[in-house]
């Protein structure tokens, strides 16, 4: 069941559900509007590894933005601190953004419910696109589960800022 307008604003009042910083005007039918962080990861090797960690070169975005060049991939990150203990929040991409060409996320766009941190952005420019700090980039929903919860412990939680891949981590067990 995915939570409404006045249903968010009402958990992220009583703690339910963090959103910081929380801007009311952010807030959509059935989703909350998050910006753009200033930090970018470049995987820098030939090669990305699913083995090994990887090397990275780290992006900040400037007042001036940055061009993401067509073809390219980039790891960024949400500005706001978003997490629920109580509800699974799920990244969407917004149209503006998808009209203009840019992937904000492959694949992995549900959030462990337990964890709090920058979500990550996995962007993916189909045109070279101007990216500016704190531009609207996605939209987080929030969504009840059914069943008995585990809160997630995993490596990600708590992660402020843009974070490469640890797949590394998991590598031959």
């Amino acid at each position: 069941m995915i939570l409404h307008r006045e249903v968010i604003e009402s958990e992220v009042k009583t703690g339910r559900i963090e959103i910081n910083p929380f801007k009311r005007y952010r807030l959509l039918e059935n989703s909350y509007v998050v910006t753009l962080g200033e930090e970018l990861l470049i995987y820098t090797g030939d090669i990305v590894d699913t083995a090994k960690e990887n090397t990275t070169r780290k992006i900040i975005i400037g007042h001036c933005g940055f061009v993401l060049e067509k073809g390219k991939f980039y790891v960024g990150h949400i500005a706001e601190y978003i997490g629920s203990d109580f509800y699974v929040p799920l990244l969407h991409g917004i149209l503006s953004v998808a009209q203009l060409g840019l992937f904000i996320h492959v694949t992995a766009n549900l959030i462990d419910i337990g964890n709090h941190c920058n979500f990550s952005l996995h962007l993916f420019a189909t045109e070279n696109i101007a990216v500016h700090p704190s531009m609207e980039i996605a939209q987080v929903s929030f969504w009840l589960p059914i069943g008995e919860k585990k809160l997630y412990s995993g490596k990600y939680k708590n992660v402020k800022g843009a974070a490469a891949s640890q797949s590394y981590k998991h590598a031959g067990t």
